[in-house]
């Protein structure tokens, strides 16, 4: 997927046709602009897990903090698709989406490696 505008609408539409659970993980700037869509799937009663920024909230979620990369996108939607890629480059931004079990397998494990990483990371910091 080519371009800002492509990229954010692909985003937005897994949101939106998310049946069960999301996992995200994202800049809280990012985050924003999704955030409709987010609170939309929270009131359909869908699970949804975040790793993004202390300086974003969303009541309902799970939220992990972490800093990220400003830009770099990861989302997975009910276990079957998943979006990566960043929007550094504006409209020349690229994304790879797939909906092939063992890509959206490797980027789960890759999302539950960084949830580990911060529960360790918080653990060592009390």
């Amino acid at each position: 997927i080519v371009g800002e505008t492509n990229i954010l609408a692909r985003m937005r539409a897994m949101i939106t046709g998310a049946q069960m659970r999301i996992y995200a993980s994202m800049s809280a700037q990012i985050m924003e602009r999704v955030r409709p869509e987010l609170e939309d799937a929270l009131a359909r009663g869908l699970k949804v897990v975040l790793i993004t920024e202390k300086s974003f909230a969303l009541e309902g979620a799970v939220v992990w903090y972490s800093e990220k990369k400003q830009r770099q996108i990861r989302l997975i939607v009910d276990s079957s698709c998943v979006l990566t890629g960043d929007l550094d480059d504006g409209e020349y931004s690229t994304c790879l989406y797939s909906r092939k079990k063992n890509l959206t397998d490797l980027f789960k494990e890759d999302l539950k490696n960084e949830i580990r990483l911060i529960q360790l990371t918080e653990g060592r910091e009390e």
